[in-house]
């Protein structure tokens, strides 16, 4: 099993769930234990050697997770006696689909504009990054709303990227040519 150092990842403090949710999900997948705290690899039954295994990698899974926490937060998962149990708790806490949520993630979409000093690849990412924040709390947004929103912030000193891909055939727009146009 591929060994990671938890201290990488960036601690969860209540405010970066999504951001954290990520890298501890990847950090998982490095370990190969991400199918059990996921739910998808469930405790064998009747197989001892089979069952210790699982019972070693959910425990592994449980510290992987615990330890990219604050303490402050490992406080809401200290009653948990799975990994699973672990994330499905901090889901229910953390990834609220609640319609206050969405407004808010909206909102943030709608009012978001490129800074002075991003880059036009740090800008897209962020907005495609909010964009799906608010798709995982089960708003639709399409690409080509992605790309108004995009070119539409653009500062000033890019005016001629939104000239250049307003003059784009119709049918090659889409969100994975835009990206490739801006490396």
């Amino acid at each position: 099993m591929a060994g990671i150092d938890v201290s990488s990842i960036n601690k969860f403090n209540g405010q970066n769930y999504s951001q954290w949710k990520f890298q501890i999900n990847c950090a998982l997948k490095v370990k190969g234990i991400f199918t059990i705290a996921n739910g998808t690899k469930t405790k064998p039954d009747n197989d001892e050697s089979k069952i210790e295994r699982w019972e070693k990698d959910d425990a592994i899974a449980m510290f992987t997770i615990s330890s990219a926490m604050e303490l402050s937060q490992v406080t809401l998962i200290e009653s948990c006696t799975s990994s699973k149990e672990m994330i499905e708790k901090l889901d229910s806490i953390f990834k609220i689909k609640s319609d206050f949520n969405k407004m808010l993630l909206l909102d943030k979409f709608h009012q978001l504009k490129m800074e002075c000093n991003e880059t036009v690849v740090q800008y897209i990412s962020k907005v495609e990054n909010l964009a799906h924040h608010v798709k995982d709390a089960g708003e639709t947004i399409s690409d080509a709303t992605v790309i108004t929103k995009s070119l539409g912030t653009l500062t000033p000193k890019y005016r001629n990227f939104r000239q250049a891909w307003l003059s784009v055939d119709d049918s090659k727009k889409k969100s994975v040519k835009f990206k490739n146009t801006i490396n």
